[in-house]
């Protein structure tokens, strides 16, 4: 029974934190974006060229951190 809420509180903190990673994805893609927008030369935003790497992996930690949790929830229901 205690191991459940063990799984609970890890589950939990889990998704919020992979909330916060998300929303500073969102925040890494649109500071990149507006930086880009203010410049002469907007061949790089029209292409997307050259691709940066930091806020796709933070979208793909936020996704792997949800999905964590949720499975952690279900081991936990599952032990209660």
């Amino acid at each position: 029974m205690k191991d459940a809420y063990i799984l609970f509180i890890i589950g939990g903190v889990l998704l919020l934190l992979s909330g916060i990673v998300y929303l500073w994805h969102r925040s890494e893609v649109n500071r990149y974006y507006e930086a880009i927008t203010g410049r002469y030369d907007v061949r790089e935003f029209v292409e997307r060229k050259p691709v940066r790497p930091e806020p796709q992996s933070l979208l793909i930690g936020s996704i792997v951190m949800a999905v964590v949790s949720v499975i952690l929830f279900v081991f936990g229901f599952i032990n209660l």
